[in-house]
């Protein structure tokens, strides 16, 4: 990576709070917009719970603009409420996930969120891997599935790899920005190479300071999910999924 170009990573963990956005999951003056939910299973009932615990109809997420769904990958379950989303996954390591904000956007950072602390058991082995049949970088399969999880179903192209994800997004005009927004896919150049070589999608963003939930990041022996904050990351162009 060049040296006139910056960034920074930091790893976040799972129960950090985020950074205060511009627009979206949280407002500018209130920076807890990420509320995880302990839990085990992916039931009615565990929504229904992590619901209940954050106050309900009185509370931020407000009230259920759609019943529960239930049946998504990995046996998950999902709600949204005018206010965000509550998604539960009895495979995720965090079982239950909160996200304020518009909802759609909510249940795909809430879905895309349960699965930070992951880590592939072998180089390109992940369980994202397992899903497209494909032993190739998985971060962009990574964004496809969780916005099928979310309930999101068409909203991230499926694609098999990480050229074929650029190559559908770079053809939708319509949605490329240079501006980063909550729910918005970055594609960003980590190498040098003229071209995206990794995407993240961005939860939180504060001047030069994007927030994102990311996977394939880390050492080849260990590579895994993360939400990370990059200052003035390398994005060559962002993506607004079909919500």
């Amino acid at each position: 990576m060049s040296s006139t170009r910056r960034w920074t990573l930091v790893v976040v963990a799972a129960a950090a709070v985020v950074l205060a956005v511009v627009a979206g999951l949280v407002s500018t003056q209130d920076p807890t917009g990420r509320a995880e939910a302990a839990g085990s299973g992916s039931t009615a009932s565990d929504v229904a719970d992590a619901y209940d615990r954050v106050g309900g109809e009185d509370g931020r997420l407000g009230e259920p603009v759609s019943d529960v769904r239930c049946g998504l990958l990995e046996d998950a379950c999902v709600q949204r409420f005018a206010g965000g989303a509550v998604y539960a996954n009895p495979s995720a390591p965090s079982g239950v996930e909160i996200a304020y904000g518009r909802p759609d956007v909510a249940a795909f950072a809430a879905a895309a969120r349960s699965q930070v602390g992951y880590t592939e058991p072998a180089f390109r082995r992940s369980k994202w891997n397992d899903w497209v049949g494909a032993d190739v970088a998985w971060c962009g399969i990574f964004q496809s599935w969780a916005a099928r999880a979310s309930g999101n179903d068409d909203a991230v192209p499926a694609s098999r790899d990480f050229p074929a994800l650029i190559t559908a997004t770079q053809s939708d005009t319509s949605r490329l920005s240079s501006e980063p927004s909550v729910g918005a896919l970055a594609f960003m150049d980590l190498e040098d190479a003229g071209t995206p070589t990794h995407v993240g999608l961005v939860v939180a963003h504060d001047g030069l300071d994007v927030q994102m939930v990311e996977g394939n990041v880390g050492p080849t022996d260990g590579r895994a999910v993360v939400e990370a904050t990059r200052t003035d990351p390398p994005v060559l162009y962002y993506w607004t999924p079909r919500y």
